[in-house]
């Protein structure tokens, strides 16, 4: 949870006053942190310890008052620790963002969390002195092994613009399509 919390900070986010006041109701969280740049109210939890019930009641009720209120506002739940039941988090879901971080340990727990809490960071661009002046071998070596053939077909398109890539995307469909097109018949 500090981490989350310190790494948040180090990004601009701040902490929110504790009771949380929304309209006349005020809302306590493990955390919550907000940012001047953006319209994001982050409530961070430790699913280790409380209810979930209570928990998912009090982000639904945290929801519903911010509509009230007409604030536009992007609720964000990150949850550390344990993972909660698919019902709690499926209503979650309806009225959030939902980042369940777990519980990270290990010597890549920090770059882990990073991943995980990437959509609230600024995006970390390759410094301009890495990158190679073949653009296409950077990329390509950066692919994951799966779908490489693909994804370099579509990288040899995109030299040729966007027309070029929707078509390869439609040459793609269109084998698939017709690949299965004797399975069933037609």
């Amino acid at each position: 949870m500090e981490t989350a919390i310190a790494l948040l900070k180090a990004h601009g986010y701040r902490e929110a006053s504790h009771p949380l006041p929304i309209g006349s109701a005020n809302f306590s969280f493990d955390a919550v942190l907000t940012a001047d740049r953006s319209l994001d109210l982050i409530v961070l939890s430790d699913t280790t310890i409380g209810n979930e019930e209570r928990f998912r009641r009090q982000i639904l009720a945290l929801s519903r008052a911010l509509d009230v209120i007409r604030s536009r506002r992007t609720l964000t739940v990150i949850l550390v620790g344990q993972q909660l039941s698919a019902e709690a988090m499926e209503s979650l879901m309806r009225v959030c963002r939902v980042l369940p971080v777990g519980t990270l340990i290990g010597p890549n727990a920090e770059s882990t969390l990073r991943d995980w809490l990437a959509v609230l960071l600024p995006l970390r661009l390759p410094d301009a002195d890495n990158i190679q002046s073949d653009w296409r071998a950077e990329v390509t070596e950066r692919l994951p092994r799966a779908n490489t053939r693909s994804a370099i077909a579509y990288l040899g398109a995109s030299e040729a613009g966007g027309a070029s890539v929707r078509e390869e995307l439609r040459r793609r469909v269109q084998a698939v399509l017709d690949s299965r097109a004797g399975d069933i018949g037609a």
